[in-house]
């Protein structure tokens, strides 16, 4: 069972991760699925019949990427712009191989895509009823020091409610990619590439 707190944040969590999906990575969200494993369960001393849960969770996407041939592609747009202004035999070369894989990977993920999201730490907080178990909490993490510190995914839990820190999604490469003008990209491509 779910108290009224936690039934709301599935609700919001199910809205961060269209957002996510939609503004970050320019696709729509077609299934959430996910699976736990417990790592840890132990009665909280001073309360009778509530519990604190340790468990990770495992989450697996499958999106469709949101591509018209009339809107174009802009990091295909930028490589062809840049091939067109650039005399460098060799740099043109790499940028029609960027070309072709980039095309590969657009036609796939037009069909749709997958992506498994490993491990995000949940601490959570459970009450025993005659009835069954509830959650009352859920407070839970995907930061890193590796390559996450941040997180992107982090629910905070205070008196009362919960609070998500929230990455801002037009900072994403994505994002930029379809808010920025081809020639400016196009002008990146050709830095980089002639590096």
């Amino acid at each position: 069972m779910y108290s009224p707190l936690i039934k709301e944040l599935l609700q919001e969590r199910r809205l961060f991760y269209t957002e996510y999906f939609s503004v970050g990575l320019h696709s729509d969200l077609v299934l959430i699925s996910s699976t736990y494993t417990l790592r840890e369960i132990a009665e909280i001393p001073s309360q009778k019949d509530l519990y604190e849960v340790k468990a990770a969770e495992s989450l697996h996407f499958r999106a469709r990427y949101r591509y018209s041939a009339e809107q174009g592609y802009p990091p295909i747009d930028a490589a062809r712009w840049a091939i067109a202004h650039t005399n460098n035999s060799a740099v043109q070369k790499r940028l029609e191989q960027r070309i072709d894989l980039l095309t590969t990977g657009l036609i796939q993920n037009v069909a749709g895509y997958d992506v498994d999201y490993l491990h995000v730490e949940h601490d959570l907080v459970i009450a025993r009823h005659r009835d069954g178990f509830e959650i009352l909490q859920d407070a839970y993490t995907d930061a890193n020091p590796q390559d996450n510190p941040s997180g992107t995914d982090v629910i905070e839990w205070r008196p009362g409610g919960f609070r998500r820190h929230k990455p801002d999604f037009t900072q994403w490469e994505m994002y930029a990619a379809y808010h920025t003008s081809i020639e400016e990209l196009g002008r990146t491509l050709l830095s980089d590439y002639e590096k």
